[in-house]
């Protein structure tokens, strides 16, 4: 994600970046559903 350090979505990580991780969580659980069901 442009603006973000490796690791940016776990939040016992230092690059933590909670505004982008929830964009990119949001994403891929949007993903699963639609190719998983």
């Amino acid at each position: 994600h442009p603006g973000t350090e490796h690791g940016f979505c776990f939040k016992q990580r230092p690059s933590y970046d909670e505004p982008a991780a929830n964009k990119v969580w949001d994403i891929l659980f949007d993903l699963y559903k639609r190719t998983l069901n």
